[in-house]
């Protein structure tokens, strides 16, 4: 987000516990990660947050079900 010049350093507050996002850029920053949790990189991929259900559905069936345990690397 800082590299896309969507937060810069007036985007935080500083305070006795540290710096923290203002109101505003938080709402910037929660819609970006949004978009790219639902983004897709081609016609065939599934989006981060697809590749993200489907491991925990695999991992969920492992816990429960005493399925197979398996994981995938994502191309990144």
């Amino acid at each position: 987000m800082i590299n896309l010049k969507s937060i810069s350093l007036n985007d935080f507050t500083e305070s006795p516990k540290g710096m923290y996002l203002k109101t505003d850029a938080v709402k910037r920053f929660l819609d970006q990660f949004e978009a790219e949790m639902e983004r897709k990189k081609g016609n065939t991929t599934l989006s981060l947050e697809e590749d993200i259900y489907v491991q925990v559905y695999i991992f969920k069936k492992w816990a429960i079900e005493d399925r197979s345990l398996s994981f995938y690397k994502w191309n990144i």
